[in-house]
């Protein structure tokens, strides 16, 4: 089973930001519990032994500072097309992808729980797993259908190899596209049997991401959340 030493963590903070414009930082760096919020989510991969870690984002001002703060390689972003697709992103960076160990792909808008990094992070015998909200979140009273991350063992590039060889780009948001390739996978699961896995947020999780500007007005309800998380996992691990 690969250890989390063996696994590398590509973080995405790729993106426009259109629907948070006004937003004068990127959104994946807004003050989380006094700490850039992703900065929460690189102690949280590091704390699980996960040391190979890289920015993907663009190279202005801001991420420069912020990848050399936590001492992290930073690729930046490649020029977009009008129909730009996520799975674009995945064939520009296809040089990244673990060849030693599993390849942990991490939206950097994310505010995770510990128990979906621990699922994130574990050694799992899933050649893919994916971290997903398909219910509502009460306390938010929000309902999403959303994808937060996913691993990727080494022996499944041929697999997704041949699915990004035949795919077509959607016109549409990108995100459009990180669903084709979750259902197609998820299809070949219950069809082929083949070893692909996720889970559900539920309920009880507060994972969520920064989409729109009523998220930003519940960073506070989630900075609570989380610091309560964090505090009963940091007693937990001692």
């Amino acid at each position: 089973m690969p250890s989390p030493s063996s696994t590398r963590a590509i973080l995405l903070c790729q993106g426009e930001q259109a629907r948070l414009w006004n937003l004068k930082t990127p959104k994946h760096l807004v003050s989380f519990n006094g700490r850039p919020l992703l900065a929460r989510t690189i102690e949280m991969l590091r704390a699980r032994g996960i040391q190979d870690i890289i920015i993907n984002a663009d190279d202005t001002e801001a991420w420069t500072k912020f990848a050399w703060d936590q001492k992290l390689q930073l690729v930046p972003e490649f020029d977009k097309k009008p129909d730009q697709d996520f799975l674009d992103v995945l064939v520009h960076f296809r040089a990244l992808w673990n060849t030693s160990g599993p390849t942990l792909w991490i939206y950097g808008d994310t505010v995770f729980s510990n128990r979906m990094m621990d699922e994130l992070c574990r050694g799992r015998t899933n050649d893919i797993f994916f971290a997903t909200r398909f219910s509502p979140f009460p306390p938010l009273g929000k309902w999403r259908a959303e994808i937060f991350g996913w691993t990727m063992q080494a022996r499944y590039h041929e697999s997704l190899d041949s699915f990004l060889r035949v795919r077509q780009c959607s016109p549409y948001h990108k995100a459009t596209d990180v669903w084709s390739l979750f259902h197609y996978l998820m299809d070949r699961r219950d069809n082929e049997e083949r070893d692909a896995a996720f889970l559900d947020a539920g309920e009880e999780d507060y994972t969520f991401d920064l989409d729109y500007e009523g998220d930003l007005a519940d960073l506070s309800l989630l900075e609570m959340l989380a610091q309560d998380d964090d505090t009963q996992t940091r007693e937990g691990r001692r």
